[in-house]
């Protein structure tokens, strides 16, 4: 009897443990579904702060283009800006000079040279200033100089408004001015020889009228040959 009593009691523990093990198995069973929501919960947080950052990314790349924009338009604007103003004072400035010594010029050959230069240094601008290189720079100076201007200028490369392509095309005859002046010995020798004539001129008419007379007897010659030049 007793061995049946123990038997029982035994099957009866058994019978115990084997409900406490299901009851284990089914909370590990919710526990699992749990954490299974809880890894998809995070995928998809994952996800959308993956989408987040890369809508981030482009905004921040379109900032970025939109700011290199306004920097090459700042400094179209103020190049722009330096280049007219410059110009219309340096044409001002030399066409009151010009005109006050033109009028003490006694040779009439010299008189239509000096002239001619002048039309040219009004309606074009002066081809040094105008290619941005000293007055010394050598064929292949003046040749990099166009090249890069040409590239700035190029009305065919410009997307903005019929107003700002025909900016470039007047900036383009100038500069295609310029380029075939330097770049011809004989035309070149012949304009910094008037110029440099109109200078010395006006320099001697500034500080003494009286020495300026003198100066009339240097006459800008004809050579093929550059002739050293002042700085500006």
């Amino acid at each position: 009897m007793a061995k049946s009593i123990q038997g029982i009691a035994k099957l009866m523990e058994e019978r115990y443990n084997i409900e406490k093990l299901g009851k284990n198995l089914d909370y590990a069973e919710e526990e699992n579904k749990l954490l299974k929501k809880k890894i998809e919960e995070l995928e998809d947080e994952l996800i959308q702060k993956a989408k987040e950052a890369e809508t981030v990314y482009e905004q921040l790349a379109r900032k970025e283009t939109e700011c290199e924009n306004h920097r090459e338009k700042l400094e179209e604007l103020q190049n722009q800006a330096v280049d007219n103003d410059s110009i219309v004072d340096t044409l001002k400035r030399r066409h009151r000079e010009a005109m006050l010594q033109l009028e003490k010029l006694d040779d009439q050959e010299d008189l239509v040279a000096a002239a001619k230069t002048l039309q040219r240094m009004q309606r074009h601008g002066c081809p040094y200033y105008i290619l941005g290189i000293a007055e010394d720079a050598n064929l292949k100076a003046i040749k990099w100089a166009y090249r890069k201007r040409a590239l700035k200028f190029n009305p065919d490369n410009c997307q903005g408004s019929e107003k700002e392509r025909h900016r470039r095309m007047d900036i383009m005859q100038k500069v295609n001015y310029a380029n075939d002046l330097l770049c011809d010995a004989d035309e070149r020798g012949e304009y910094d020889a008037v110029r440099e004539f109109i200078k010395d001129l006006a320099a001697e008419m500034f500080q003494d009228p009286q020495k300026a007379m003198k100066v009339k007897k240097k006459k800008p010659g004809r050579t093929t040959k550059r002739p050293k030049t002042k700085g500006n």
